[in-house]
């Protein structure tokens, strides 16, 4: 049996673990080359805040919708890991001339590829998208909307440590 057909073979729960510590591994990573820039070491926490932020609101909203019965840790960490993983990943935007153009075209492409990535993961694991038609009905297009929006609040705490940071610079 090669790891694959034992990954398949995993339930649910379990490869929502293994998935998890995968973008761990990652997170860590990234937050290590990070840190390696002193002038980043402040920001990282601000990332961590912004997936660990984003993250809940995520899961906060599949309990209001009724997705999901409660808090359950996997999906804490699942959220966690990937949203810090996407803002680990974000680069600093105030250092570029046109940062406003370089924002909106990081919420669309990162949107966008949620989108896909979650609709793709549904269709492998189920054949089909098992989003509800109760209380609203949903649709990509929602999905899209909805990580656009979490992303936008999340790049907003990124750029709040980034200005902190270039205070705090300042005044060594």
């Amino acid at each position: 049996m090669d790891i694959i057909e034992f990954y398949n073979q995993l339930p649910f729960h379990r490869k929502l673990f293994v998935n998890s510590f995968l973008f761990l591994a990652a997170v860590i990573i990234l937050s290590i080359l990070r840190y390696k820039k002193k002038e980043e070491r402040l920001s990282i926490l601000f990332r961590h805040v912004a997936g660990f932020t984003v993250g809940m609101t995520d899961q906060i909203l599949m309990i209001v919708y009724g997705w999901q019965t409660g808090f359950l840790p996997e999906f804490i960490l699942w959220v966690y890991a990937v949203y810090t993983f996407w803002f680990l990943v974000m680069p600093n935007f105030l250092e570029y001339d046109r940062k406003y153009i370089y924002i909106i075209l990081w919420l669309l492409c990162i949107g966008t590829l949620s989108t896909i990535i979650e609709m793709s993961t549904w269709i492998a694991m189920f054949g089909y998208l098992p989003y509800p038609t109760e209380p609203i009905v949903w649709t990509p297009i929602h999905t899209w909307i909805f990580y656009v929006g979490v992303y936008a609040l999340g790049t907003f705490i990124v750029l709040i440590g980034y200005k902190v940071e270039e205070r705090y610079l300042k005044s060594e």
